[in-house]
């Protein structure tokens, strides 16, 4: 009795299914299937206009390793002129924080508790939404609160 043989494609056949499963890969997850670029903007650079009290605070788990935090003040903002249709807000939460407020072009479009029982860096919000032009963004505490500020991420077109 003929014992079955195991099924062999020949190399013409493999490079068929692996071309397949390429375009197959490309249809599902698009060409751009790579990680998007983007800029990171820390949050004491130039860049970035400061009001009222921030304080650098240096911490080897942020961001180029400091971070902004606020005194408490409702005249403390982070103001940061940008373009393009996203932008995301890396903070730092903690038990001593409070609701931070994400505004731009004079509209508050998030809000965030960044209220935690420990210290939590690298934490993110997004907003997505935006349309692809100049925008002015500003970040601060709601109601007096303190909030702590690492960096800003702005996605580069591909």
């Amino acid at each position: 009795m003929d014992q079955p043989r195991p099924l062999r494609l020949s190399s013409l056949r493999q490079k068929i299914a692996c071309g397949v499963l390429t375009c197959l890969l490309i249809v599902l997850c698009g060409p751009q299937a790579h990680a998007q670029s983007s800029q990171t903007i820390e949050s004491d650079d130039p860049q970035v206009q400061t009001s009222g009290t921030w304080t650098v605070q240096q911490a080897g788990a942020a961001s180029n390793g400091s971070y902004r935090y606020s005194s408490g003040a409702e005249a403390d903002v982070l103001t940061l002129q940008f373009s393009g249709p996203a932008i995301e807000v890396l903070y730092v939460a903690g038990p001593s924080l409070g609701t931070m407020a994400i505004e731009v072009d004079g509209t508050v479009l998030r809000t965030v508790i960044t209220t935690a029982d420990q210290t939590a860096y690298g934490q993110s919000a997004r907003v997505d939404y935006l349309s692809n032009e100049p925008h002015t963004l500003r970040v601060y505490a709601q109601e007096g609160g303190i909030v702590a500020v690492d960096a800003f991420i702005i996605p580069t077109p591909s």
